[in-house]
């Protein structure tokens, strides 16, 4: 929001100096009351107000693309993250650490965790779509639920007692978090290579 804010005041101090050179001009005109001059200097204002305007969509598209890829790199350590604590609850489960009712606990957390983390990759394909040349996005619908599957399934396996099978799934579940930020980083990576060979 700061650099939004930045942004914002640096368009309104540019366009305002732009005009405020213009207006004097204008006034200048208006004094003399020379219709052509008048006129000429109406024409040029429009010219530059929409190459004002052009310069301006260019700079928010760009800002909108920049802030879509610090969402993407903050969302990719969130989900490594997340994935160290479903590896670090698989080992509690293993050895049998923790009683099972607070391991279930846990478990649900990290359930809810990745379920929030789901609906903020979700935004961020929506957000991508309303970009002027929207990014190639990875299709992890499939990874997604996989994930999802692996800790209610551990859920449920604590729910019963069954702390071995529960771990296994734990397990399955870090792994395949850890792979699909493997996936999105190097989604990003591409499109970093992509945007740098386009600026050249």
């Amino acid at each position: 929001m700061e650099k939004q804010d930045e942004l914002q005041k640096l368009m309104d101090e540019v366009m305002s100096d732009e005009l405020r050179e213009l207006y004097e001009k204008m006034q200048e005109l208006m004094d003399d009351m020379n219709p052509e001059e008048i006129q000429e200097q109406l024409d040029k204002m429009d010219v530059g107000q929409d190459a004002m305007e052009k310069e301006l969509d260019r700079a928010l598209e760009q800002f909108k693309q920049l802030e879509w890829e610090v969402k993407m790199e903050e969302l990719v350590e969130e989900l490594r993250d997340l994935a160290e604590k479903q590896d670090d609850l698989a080992k509690k489960t293993e050895g049998e650490e923790l009683p099972g009712d607070q391991l279930k606990k846990e478990q649900e957390t990290l359930n809810d965790a990745f379920d929030e983390l789901k609906k903020k990759l979700n935004a961020l394909e929506k957000d991508n779509t309303d970009l002027e040349n929207p990014n190639p996005m990875l299709d992890s619908q499939e990874e997604e639920n996989s994930i999802s599957e692996d800790q209610k399934e551990s859920t449920e396996d604590l729910e019963k007692g069954k702390e071995k099978k529960a771990a296994e799934k734990q397990k399955s579940a870090a792994e395949k978090m850890k792979d699909l930020a493997q996936k999105l980083e190097s989604m990003q990576m591409q499109l970093f290579e992509v945007s740098n060979k386009s600026s050249k």
